[in-house]
């Protein structure tokens, strides 16, 4: 998949190793529910439940993307995604 332009501008420029830490480490195996992480100048929400991970603009309210949390997952981690081997 190729991301959007905000997450990929986020995942390129913004998201720095601390925020990266944060977001894998509340990804465990098994995790439930969803959990909302308000960094600078964006926002990422992680729906374990949906398997979808939500990327706001905190400076523009109308920019906003929505991506598989496998695949943003495994960017987070600097490797592509292959379909089917899971995060």
């Amino acid at each position: 998949m190729t991301f959007g332009p905000l997450t990929q501008h986020i995942l390129a420029s913004e998201m720095d190793d601390f925020e990266r830490d944060q977001l894998l480490n509340a990804a465990s195996p098994g995790r439930q529910g969803s959990q909302y992480f308000t960094f600078n100048v964006y926002n990422v929400c992680l729906d374990f439940d949906s398997g979808q991970a939500s990327i706001e603009d905190e400076l523009d309210a109308a920019a906003a993307e929505t991506v598989p949390l496998d695949e943003f997952l495994a960017a987070l981690r600097g490797k592509p995604h292959s379909p089917g081997t899971g995060p």
